[in-house]
């Protein structure tokens, strides 16, 4: 200016600083602002239109592509395993190996006692309720040849339809148990320890159930009788 040059023009040149008066109408000054496209000093922060405000479009694009990439990888971590529990082996595994295993095969009842069964049995007598409800589940009718007397109770059995087809019950002693002439005869903890003895002396292929209380009880129950 002294020598009769212009002054230098550089990037701060284009920067108007715009003093907001209290008694000025700050929305006139914004308004002056946002036509001439240049930012508004007041109390010392930048007001601009150039930024994240100034496009909102891109904003909203930039977050939808975040959310995006985010349910990407949490799918990817739950098929790779992740931080999720370990599902539980499915109970029919045990049973489907059972299946394969050859005859003659050997099983210990809950008393300890061991029972080989030398043939898929085909003349099965339930002396309890429990076994009633799995064999009639599981098993061919044709293959059950008497059932307990509570079958029939309404009060206590649910399966008094299906126990229809089955004529023979094991209501009375041994003597009228072993007249079905057997080749495998159930019985629990409960039974009358005189009828369990009097089969075990008979020979007869006894086989005991002792625990019907918990679900994972009535879970072992089945893959034994399967």
């Amino acid at each position: 200016m002294r020598h009769g040059r212009a002054p230098a023009r550089g990037p701060l040149s284009r920067l108007r600083v715009l003093p907001v008066s209290p008694q000025g109408s700050h929305d006139a000054m914004i308004g002056l602002a946002q036509e001439y496209h240049v930012p508004v000093v007041e109390g010392g922060c930048m007001h601009t239109r150039r930024g994240w405000l100034a496009r909102p479009g891109a904003f909203l694009l930039c977050l939808v592509c975040g959310i995006a990439i985010a349910i990407v990888l949490i799918e990817i971590l739950r098929r790779d395993g992740g931080t999720l529990q370990p599902q539980r082996p499915a109970v029919s595994a045990p049973v489907a190996e059972r299946t394969r295993t050859p005859f003659p095969r050997v099983i210990s009842d809950a008393s300890g006692a061991t029972l080989i069964i030398p043939r898929k049995p085909q003349r099965i007598v339930s002396q309890t309720l429990g076994t009633d409800e799995i064999l009639l589940a599981i098993c061919d009718p044709q293959r059950i040849v008497a059932l307990s007397e509570l079958v029939d109770d309404v009060t206590y059995s649910n399966v008094t339809a299906p126990a229809q087809h089955i004529t023979g019950r094991a209501n009375a002693g041994a003597e009228q148990i072993l007249h079905f002439h057997p080749d495998m005869i159930f019985v629990a903890s409960y039974s009358k320890a005189e009828l369990v003895e009097l089969l075990t002396a008979a020979h007869a292929p006894v086989f005991r159930f002792a625990h019907f209380d918990h679900i994972d009880d009535i879970k072992t129950n089945i893959r034994l009788i399967g």
